[in-house]
């Protein structure tokens, strides 16, 4: 193993999961780069890198889903639960438990019917066995792109394919536990009475302490948001930092062991028997399991199998991988193991050290997140030594001190709060994030050969360099100027949200920001989710780099047209707020101006007025006179991009679609259905009007309203009209590109191109 052999093949193992598992050929390009490295050091190293790709090929196949987890049922089951692998939101717990009749993991849903159950349920202190009706059903995958996508995470970490939903659960003796699933059963008992323990520190001592000591995470309100704030600021690796400390904490013990005049031959063995106690305590997530068994592979090995840092991580990455074949594709593995690398391999100093971080990690955060911050390199200058040295030695003694019952965490937690809003207000300063959007797979796979051509062959150092900020900067002028114009049709649930993109520098513009209807619920049922607008607008505009909106036009005042508004404007700098004329001083759109980080000019708007923006005119055919925002006075507009015209008419009624018809002569090729396809709107003599050739429906999965109705898609039928619609397509993108015809495809068929419309030229 001399010269990064295992390394090299850990690195064809990187490359192949981004091509097989991503399907992108810059995996490609990735895996060819190490095969030719691994060539180099002999046939013996090309031979192990392609024994252990069958083997991870094997083994990835053999994780895939069968078809038979795609079938909806209900029926009885028992499900083993950890209470430490559980989530509770409300009257809502979640987290993967073990079906006890196939042994196979599952993604689990309970509804708590009561305080009382909800109270029992948490005071269990060990595995126990529920019993109910379940219905089965596949993991859904995302809506929209740049979204988390809840489906593959599953896959990729735990396994799971399905998702069971549970009412109605009777609590079972506490099973006797055999001799495989002893040590679980141990370390889930010692994990409850750290819980516990820990459940009486403050917030934010708790969120560090779980963050880094135990290497999970805080399901709180603050510990979301802290992660926000660290995201935006790129700063989010400091949390794989847990398992790195454990390197620290096997080295410190083993100098307590020599000072105590153990032998080194069997301390280690000592420490490595502690380490393993360690990471069953905390359930083994990756950073702990990584650096456990990158420490064993240092001390437990004789002296003539010694390896290297990089070889070891080598090694225990391949270990690894063959159990989560693809649990390199997601990002918190991926800097697990890659923050490892930069401490051993990166240079001593601080700022070196920092700067090789930010550079190498740089392709890994914009693939997965799409932004970037220019306060990084500063922020990690400051924080990895002061995590490395204060905070972790900190953190670790006051969890000591709270186990064994002694106060002595009041000054820790008053600093952590100062250190948390100190990142909070880095992350809102003008220009701290720059939003560069998707990077293609192929992209993805230079900037990573780049990386590693930077920290390995110093004659390509520059080369590679240059090729690095030329991509980049490419990228981000790709995104600044399109080739092709872009709307979106952006999955927002039972509501309306569209995203328009003109080629150049044309404008960037949204058509309502979705939102949904709040209800008082008592407050245990009571259930915190981040902001609506987190998991579809805003992840859509980060995947196009989109960090500033030219116009928001806002069709009328209902929660699921406008209710996003305040938390849109609180993080995407708006120019222009375009309402139907009266609804101006609306006072939730007053208030939702008023969380706006740069102030908008609200506008309103008749009927016969034209809003050009960026060379790219609207025009307003209703509201024909002041009303309140209600459906009736919705705004509608009309633009064309290329040869083909398009129409929002919000939650317009028949009568309102008459009255237009009256006033004006339009013809659209793509119309967006009034109120979600209801049978109140887009009425027969509309259609015939327009003649549109698509129809776009936004509504919601199993939506209360049973929206759309069927006789409204009877009726888009009846005069040829494709239908398309959110609820079973998620996003739906209409692409206009400068050469060549304008074509469609949905979130449900993201690779497949769809030719719907005629080429012909509206006059």
């Amino acid at each position: 193993m001399k010269r990064h052999t295992a390394f090299w093949t850990a690195i064809a193992v990187v490359g192949a999961a981004i091509l097989f598992g991503g399907g992108h050929l810059g995996g490609g390009l990735l895996l060819l780069f190490a095969l030719m490295h691994s060539g180099q050091l002999g046939w013996r190293a090309v031979l192990l890198t392609l024994v252990t790709l069958v083997c991870w090929a094997g083994l990835w196949q053999l994780s895939l889903p069968s078809a038979s987890f795609a079938e909806a049922r209900s029926g009885q089951a028992s499900v083993l639960v950890y209470p430490s692998r559980l989530k509770v939101n409300g009257d809502l717990l979640t987290g993967r438990v073990q079906d006890t009749e196939s042994e196979k993991m599952v993604w689990w849903q309970y509804k708590l019917s009561s305080a009382m159950e909800k109270q029992s349920l948490l005071a269990q202190n060990q595995p126990f066995i529920i019993s109910g009706l379940v219905e089965r059903s596949a993991l859904t995958s995302r809506r929209n792109p740049g979204t988390f996508d809840f489906q593959q995470f599953a896959h990729y970490q735990y396994h799971i394919h399905t998702r069971w939903q549970m009412t109605g659960g009777t609590i079972q003796t506490t099973p006797t536990p055999s001799w495989r699933t002893w040590f679980s059963f141990v370390g889930e008992r010692w994990r409850q009475v750290l819980r516990r323990r820990i459940d009486t520190l403050p917030p934010h001592l708790r969120i560090y302490v779980q963050g880094l000591l135990l290497g999970g995470q805080d399901h709180s309100v603050l510990a979301k948001t802290l992660q926000a704030d660290q995201t935006k600021l790129g700063i989010i690796h400091l949390w794989s930092l847990s398992g790195m400390q454990v390197m620290l904490l096997g080295t410190a013990l083993l100098c307590l062991l020599s000072i105590g005049r153990c032998p080194y031959e069997v301390a280690r063995y000592v420490v490595i028997g502690l380490l393993l106690a360690y990471g069953l305590l905390t359930d083994w997530p990756t950073g702990v399991t990584r650096s456990v068994a990158m420490f064993g592979l240092a001390h437990g090995l004789p002296a003539r199998w010694s390896l290297g840092p990089l070889d070891r991580m080598g090694v225990v990455f391949i270990w690894w991988s063959l159990g989560r074949p693809l649990g390199v594709l997601l990002l918190g593995n991926i800097l697990s193991f890659f923050l490892a690398f930069c401490l051993y391999y990166a240079p001593a100093k601080f700022w070196r050290q920092s700067l090789w971080i930010n550079l190498l990690s740089l392709p890994f955060v914009v693939y997965f997140q799409y932004q970037w911050s220019p306060f990084t390199l500063l922020l990690n200058i400051a924080l990895i030594p002061l995590f490395n040295f204060v905070v972790f030695p900190l953190v670790f003694l006051v969890t000591i001190l709270a186990l064994i019952g002694m106060p002595g965490w009041r000054m820790l937690e008053i600093g952590l709060t100062g250190l948390d809003q100190h990142l909070a207000w880095w992350a809102e300063l003008p220009g701290a994030v720059w939003t560069i959007g998707m990077i293609p797979g192929m992209m993805l796979g230079v900037l990573i050969i780049c990386s590693l051509l930077i920290a390995f062959v110093p004659r390509w150092r520059l080369a590679a360099l240059g090729v690095f900020g030329t991509l980049l900067v490419g990228l981000t002028i790709w995104r600044q100027w399109p080739l092709q114009d872009r709307v979106a049709f952006i999955d927002v649930g039972q509501g309306d949200s569209s995203l328009v993109i003109a080629r150049g520098s044309g404008p960037r513009v949204l058509i309502d920001t979705g939102g949904q209807l709040q209800f008082t619920r008592p407050k245990w049922q009571t259930r915190y989710y981040s902001p609506p607008i987190d998991y579809h607008v805003l992840p859509v505009l980060r995947y196009w780099g989109i960090g500033r909106l030219d116009a928001v036009f806002i069709s009328h005042q209902d929660a699921d047209h406008m209710g996003n508004l305040g938390d849109l404007l609180q993080q995407v700098a708006v120019n222009q707020i375009f309402v139907p004329s009266g609804m101006q001083e609306h006072e939730g759109l007053c208030a939702a101006v008023t969380r706006a980080r740069q102030k908008p000019a609200v506008i309103p708007l008749t009927a016969g007025q034209n809003v050009t923006i960026r060379g790219m005119t609207f025009y307003v055919v209703h509201p024909f006179q002041a009303g309140s925002g209600t459906n009736e006075d919705s705004l509608v507009v009309q633009t064309q991009l290329q040869h083909h015209n398009l129409l929002w008419l919000g939650d317009l009624d028949t009568a309102g679609e008459t009255r237009i018809m009256q006033h004006f002569s339009l013809t659209a090729d793509i119309i967006k259905l009034g109120h979600h396809g209801s049978k109140t709107s887009t009425g027969d003599a509309l259609l015939q009007t327009l003649k549109p050739q698509i129809g776009i429906i936004s509504a919601g999965q199993n939506n209360r309203y049973h929206h759309p109705a069927p006789t409204t898609v009877e009726r888009l039928r009846h005069n040829q009209v494709t239908a398309l619609n959110t609820a079973e397509q998620g996003y739906i993108e209409y692409v206009a590109p400068i050469f060549g015809e304008p074509y469609w495809h949905t979130m449900r068929q993201w690779r497949q191109k769809q030719w719907m419309l005629k080429h012909y030229s509206k006059n």
